[in-house]
């Protein structure tokens, strides 16, 4: 994006580029059901200093029923309840000082 600086009581403008900050891309594959203490993995990305793994009833994850941190790309679940759930990975992205989520997928825990 573009940054625009101007010292007070000057006319003059500098224009700055920012870079933007790089696009996570986490991967993970999962079946249609895992078991409640399964070992779910995915994509490492350098650019992340943080997962989570976050568990739904809704598909737009607005009542997150799970939500497990990590410094790895893998967990064991613990705690899970069977059931439905929808499943996303998010990746603390450092560049952007933001979260980044991958699509949630619909999931059985058993």
């Amino acid at each position: 994006g573009k940054i625009f600086w101007r010292v007070a009581g000057k006319p003059e403008v500098t224009e700055i580029t920012v870079a933007a900050a790089p696009k996570l891309n986490i991967a993970m594959k999962m079946g249609a059901s895992i078991g409640a203490s399964e070992t779910l993995n995915w994509s490492a990305n350098g650019a992340v200093a943080h997962y989570r793994l976050e568990f739904a009833s809704d598909a737009s994850f607005k009542t997150v029923s799970h939500s497990f941190s990590t410094g790895k790309n893998q967990l064991t679940l613990n705690g899970v309840s069977p059931g439905n759930y929808f499943v996303r990975v998010g990746g603390l992205n450092v560049a952007a000082g933001r979260w980044e989520f991958t699509r949630g997928s619909a999931v059985e825990v058993k």
